[in-house]
């Protein structure tokens, strides 16, 4: 942008300087944005996303690795009762489960409602109105919200193989030599004093 008196600029020579000015400032914008991007994105699956262009003109990097419009709305209505129903029916705390549960007991409980869901359609126990699947469902999401928030082994209660299993499993080459429920990470720095199960526990 050439220079010039202010003073005896015209209007239009205001016009577009100031035109000049906003591109100059957006592509230095732009220009900070991807400095941040690389800083911040490594790895990031959306900061190494193609741009994608709508049919209205608007750009927008590609989310190509999760498609939440995919979700059935279904299995996440019966979900989120039972979410509710531990709330409203049980009387939990909204954020109990959050605390920390056990992974021995909540396994347990997912696959105890497996079986009682399979016991039911089989005709081997009466039906009723627990939705087992559901809770099922509950139970998974709760290892899946512990793994994502890296405290597996803070409420890890699984015993892994015996000093004589890991000999024998070494021995053979097997890949199951390492726990993987000890591979998930630790807890993320600057967390706190570790969590604990407290009562009454969110038992789905």
């Amino acid at each position: 942008m050439k220079d010039f008196d202010i003073r005896q600029a015209s209007v239009e020579d205001l016009r577009r300087a100031n035109d000049e000015i906003t591109k100059e400032l957006s592509r230095r914008l732009s220009q900070e944005i991807k400095a941040i991007d690389v800083g911040f994105g490594q790895g990031s699956a959306e900061a190494d996303n193609p741009m994608h262009t709508f049919a209205s003109g608007a750009v927008r990097s590609a989310c190509l690795d999760t498609r939440y419009d995919l979700l059935p709305s279904g299995p996440l209505r019966r979900l989120s009762r039972r979410y509710h129903m531990g709330v409203a029916i049980k009387g939990y705390a909204v954020d109990n489960w959050m605390k920390g549960l056990p992974l021995g007991d909540t396994f347990n409980h997912i696959i105890d409602h497996l079986y009682l869901f399979k016991d039911k359609i089989t005709g081997k126990i009466p039906p009723n109105n627990d939705d087992d699947l559901a809770g099922a469902a509950w139970g998974v999401f709760a290892l899946m919200f512990f793994q994502d928030r890296g405290d597996f082994n803070q409420f890890r209660d699984i015993p892994g193989p015996s000093p004589q299993e890991q000999q024998f499993l070494q021995a053979r080459g097997d890949i199951r030599t390492t726990n993987p429920i000890m591979m998930v990470g630790e807890a993320p720095k600057g967390s706190g004093r570790p969590l604990r199960r407290t009562e009454p526990d969110a038992r789905d």
